[in-house]
């Protein structure tokens, strides 16, 4: 568990490093972002934050590349930070985990091809996952919703507003 300002400290060498599917410079990825949504890893600013709303928040941050990803990692993540009781709370008592005594030394293991904590988390989690599958929102529409301006009917008319409202730095004519 990390909080206060070492937490900060952490956040930003992460954050300056760049974040990756795979692990950046920090070797921290995949395994990262799951072990902070299952509350295995937590890196708290104040005692009452939730790793896991700073998961969703940095995996938001990904390259767009990682984030559009149609890969079994970036699926997991996607569900996960739609679901937060999938992952967390008294309805995830099922859901794969790193044991804790382990998770620091995963990240330099992650994706070596061994039979690791990793390996066992991915062949995990898709039955966990067919399992909740009735109680898991798959997609959320504000994520990717269309934003649309309002038309001049709608605004009214701007004849009628003061030219510096309607326009900057145009002068008068």
């Amino acid at each position: 568990d990390v909080t206060g300002t070492a937490a900060v400290a952490s956040l930003n060498k992460l954050l300056a490093n760049g974040l990756k599917l795979k692990g950046g410079k920090d070797d921290l990825g995949f395994l990262f972002f799951y072990e902070m949504m299952t509350g295995t890893c937590n890196v708290r600013i104040f005692g009452h934050d939730q790793g896991y709303i700073a998961a969703c928040f940095m995996i938001r941050l990904l390259p767009q590349k990682e984030w559009q990803q149609h890969s079994l990692l970036m699926s997991v993540l996607r569900v996960f930070s739609l679901n937060s009781d999938v992952c967390m709370g008294l309805n995830a008592g099922d859901c794969p985990k790193v044991p804790t005594e382990q998770s620091n030394s995963m990240f330099k293991m992650m994706f070596k091809g061994m039979d690791n904590h990793f390996s066992k988390i991915c062949k995990e989690v898709q039955p966990y996952l067919a399992r909740k599958r009735a109680g898991i929102i798959w997609y959320d529409a504000s994520i990717t919703m269309k934003i649309t301006l309002p038309t001049s009917d709608t605004l009214g008319s701007l004849s009628t507003l003061p030219r510096s409202l309607v326009t900057t730095k145009v002068a008068n004519y």
